[in-house]
């Protein structure tokens, strides 16, 4: 199992947002959680990538106990997630939103003297576009995403977890 949850739970003020939640998600396998509004779909989303900390349980992932860890961490660790309404950075291009996603440890001195991190910009850029072309809107790269209709707006944030190489992707709401 790449992620387990065990009795995890969330309280909003006495309310039970979740109550001892216990999930497995396979690796390579493609994992939903159904149910109606305010059933605590999202709730457990933002409990497992560290948006909201469980009041109760444990997540595992890989194994390893990731409970209230900080969302920057869990990106690091390989778990990346989308939003029900995205969320890019509205003045930067399609192209610059998936580049952010990009693991980019900066020039610093000796590489911009040397220009070494030329190869490694080159080969996110060929990435983006293949994630854009993949998602059949490689024609909107140097569109700012202000410009984009609200399906486009998910495409980008697609492209943009599909970006960062994660080992699990969180999707909430992706069939909106």
């Amino acid at each position: 199992m790449i992620l387990r949850t065990f009795s995890l739970s969330k309280f909003f003020d006495g309310l039970k947002a979740l109550d001892r939640v216990n999930i497995e998600v396979e690796e390579g396998k493609i994992t939903l959680v159904i149910g109606p509004n305010g059933s605590g779909k999202t709730t457990l989303i933002n409990v497992i990538t560290g948006f909201y900390k469980a009041d109760e349980g444990k997540v595992e992932y890989k194994g390893e106990d990731i409970t209230n860890k900080p969302p920057h961490e869990l990106y690091r660790r390989g778990i990346v997630r989308t939003f029900q309404i995205p969320k890019p950075l509205k003045k930067l291009t399609v192209l610059e939103n998936l580049l952010i996603a990009r693991e980019n440890p900066g020039e610093g001195i000796v590489g911009a003297l040397t220009k070494a991190y030329i190869p490694k910009e080159k080969e996110s850029v060929m990435k983006a576009f293949e994630i854009l072309e993949f998602l059949g809107i490689e024609h909107l790269w140097d569109e700012e995403a202000q410009n984009l209709s609200g399906g486009q707006l998910r495409l980008v944030e697609i492209g943009r977890a599909l970006m960062s190489d994660a080992d699990l992707f969180v999707m909430d709401e992706p069939l909106a």
